[in-house]
């Protein structure tokens, strides 16, 4: 996926002055001396060599907490009876998983094939749908990997600031070897910040359908969710 430079500073200074990028602790870099930094008006000091392998440990991390995010809504959508969605689901994820996507690429497939299907599985959560118990058995075996996914995005999402603040020193040199991120990485925070809110939302619905919740509020607590 090739972006040009200018389209990469100008997503990626947007991503440094949003709320979201503020609410993960962005506020520290978002400042007039890390864009000029972008723009190549600072030093560019910063070991793109580093940040590149720092990129790609980023991206697999996130690729493998979608594999358990997705594996979560695909049982949460049998259970709620979606079974377009769940069509959907398994085969996007099946394709991702061929091997003929880059890992930037299945990682954008990723992130909007969850995002999609999180929004109906949220909407038909909302209407509070009765569960038989064979799909309460389901849903439940949703929860852990639900919250696993999430924990390992929230762990990505926290190495964000210290990578953005590298890559804006790094120059526009170095923006071209950085793209993946810096194209990747605002989602990646748009959709952690979603998925930390959906997750009590989850919880309170399986125990409100009478599913055991023990595990996946352990789980919860032990991520920090």
């Amino acid at each position: 996926m090739k972006k040009s430079i200018f389209s990469i500073v100008i997503v990626s200074s947007a991503v440094l002055f949003s709320t979201p990028a503020l609410s993960f602790g962005l506020g520290d870099i978002a400042t007039p001396s890390a864009v000029s930094g972008l723009l190549g008006g600072g030093s560019a000091t910063a070991s793109v060599s580093s940040l590149s392998k720092q990129q790609g440990s980023m991206m697999t991390k996130a690729v493998s907490s979608y594999e358990n995010l997705t594996k979560a809504q695909a049982l949460f959508a049998e259970a709620l009876g979606l079974e377009e969605e769940l069509d959907f689901l398994n085969t996007e994820t099946a394709q991702i998983g061929s091997g003929k996507f880059s890992e930037e690429e299945s990682l954008e497939k990723y992130i909007a094939v969850s995002n999609k299907t999180q929004e109906v599985i949220d909407a038909k959560v909302a209407e509070g749908a009765e569960l038989s118990e064979e799909s309460k058995t389901t849903f439940g075996k949703g929860l852990v990997p639900f919250a696993v996914g999430t924990g390992e995005l929230v762990g990505v999402t926290k190495g964000i600031p210290d990578w953005l603040s590298g890559a804006a020193g790094s120059g526009v040199a170095g923006l071209s070897t950085l793209a993946s991120g810096l194209d990747s990485f605002p989602k990646i925070m748009s959709a952690t910040e979603a998925l930390m809110s959906n997750m009590g939302t989850i919880i309170s619905y399986a125990g409100n359908q009478g599913i055991d919740t023990s595990d996946v509020k352990a789980q919860a607590a032990n991520l920090s969710l």
